[in-house]
């Protein structure tokens, strides 16, 4: 059996930045942290790229014992500022999946856009009916907005794409749009420090829809428009094709055999999931690549402890 793991990373913030009470889902870690991650990386795995695992389904080459890849999901500012030079230190080839629409417009992601809202409201309670549902939750103190976010960012998850931005329009509209839009946790790339990464041997670039939408919980042509506009819009603005794409959100509702046919129509051989877990070539397909998301909702770097890594948790 070829086994192979693919590491899942958001989002790498300067150690003495200031997050709490942002960033509860653990999305984005700490650069002490992701260093000696990197660290250990460099020097005790095999070091692949997505190119390579791709190669390796296709029979051109035999990914080596030990093979791991590193991704990012979504292209945030912070993958430039502090995740490429640690990357570039310890030699790391990295894949980094963006939504093309947030590039250096200015936007925020639909969980962010809630996040500030909700954090930063100074109204006592949240009472709206929207999609069919209700939402009700005390806002009076900074546990109640923090449970009322990762709630309704929860149900959120589970709705149709177009029922989950009447919900946060409607949360959003009701509380304000916060008044930390500014914070550098929410901040994207722009599209020169996209093409500066591009020249580096070490990162390649991958399109994730416009807008960062789950491509099974939109109509046919929507989830078409999603994937085209941002694989051009990408190829565009790097002056090269890419062969690399992943699923937003990436669970397993979120993608489908009509989305995985699409994929294909349009000349690609693989994309990886949000779906936790390791990988072989021989069981587990190349548009059903599984991944390890580190730091998400807590989860540890899998292949050494906080103790080996020797950095402070």
């Amino acid at each position: 059996m070829t086994a192979y793991d693919v590491l899942l990373y958001h989002g790498v913030y300067d150690t003495g930045l200031q997050t709490r009470p942002r960033n509860r889902s653990g999305k984005h870690i700490p650069s002490d942290r992701f260093q000696a991650e990197m660290r250990h990386l460099a020097a005790n795995r095999a070091v692949v790229s997505m190119a390579d695992i791709a190669d390796a389904y296709a029979g051109r080459k035999t990914l080596p014992a030990g093979a791991v890849a590193v991704t990012f999901d979504d292209g945030f500012l912070n993958n430039y500022q502090s995740a490429w030079p640690i990357l570039e230190e310890f030699g790391v080839p990295a894949t980094i999946y963006i939504a093309t629409g947030y590039i250096g417009t200015g936007r925020m992601i639909w969980s962010d856009q809630l996040e500030t809202s909700i954090l930063d409201t100074d109204q006592s309670h949240l009472d709206i009916a929207v999609a069919g549902q209700s939402f009700y939750y005390p806002l009076d103190s900074s546990a109640g907005r923090v449970a009322a976010f990762l709630d309704i960012k929860t149900r959120c998850k589970a709705l149709p794409n177009e029922d989950k931005d009447r919900v946060v329009r409607a949360v959003t509209d009701t509380l304000g749009h916060g008044s930390s839009g500014d914070h550098p946790l929410y901040a994207f790339m722009n599209w020169d420090q996209v093409r500066e990464m591009n020249r580096s041997p070490l990162i390649s670039f991958g399109a994730h829809t416009i807008d960062h939408i789950s491509l099974a919980k939109v109509p046919l042509p929507e989830m078409h428009r999603q994937i085209d506009e941002s694989v051009s819009h990408l190829a565009r603005m790097i002056d090269e094709p890419s062969p690399f794409f992943s699923y937003p959100e990436g669970q397993a509702g979120d993608y489908n055999d009509s989305v995985i046919a699409y994929l294909k129509q349009r000349g690609f051989d693989h994309c990886p999931t949000a779906i936790e877990g390791s990988n072989t070539i021989e069981d587990v397909g190349p548009f059903h690549i599984r991944r390890i998301m580190v730091g998400f909702e807590g989860r540890p770097y899998p292949f050494a402890s906080v103790e080996e890594l020797g950095y402070k948790a």
